[in-house]
């Protein structure tokens, strides 16, 4: 099961569980930052868990593998957050299979 946090749950009660106020913030957030920034791999985390819990797990994988390759990027081959991508990125194959 994918683990869920605190901004997703926030997220979620303020505007309901339409991803489309996740996809224009991370559009906003990618202006700002940029395309590889780490925190951008924590809203793509995010949206992946939503998706999860919608049952859209092709684009939670998609979502998941690119937040991954950001941490990567960022960090090397052990990212500080890569354990719970991860984690995140097991229970949506598990589901896929």
């Amino acid at each position: 099961m994918v683990r869920r946090n605190f901004s997703l749950r926030r997220l979620s009660r303020l505007f309901g569980t339409n991803p489309q106020y996740i996809r224009d913030a991370m559009a906003i957030r990618e202006k700002d930052l940029n395309p590889q920034h780490p925190r951008l791999a924590e809203n793509l985390n995010n949206l992946a868990t939503l998706y999860y819990a919608q049952g859209r797990f092709a684009e939670a994988e998609q979502l998941l593998k690119r937040a991954m390759g950001i941490q990567v990027n960022a960090f090397g081959p052990q990212p500080p957050k890569g354990v719970l991508i991860l984690w995140n990125l097991a229970g949506t194959f598990s589901s896929l299979a």
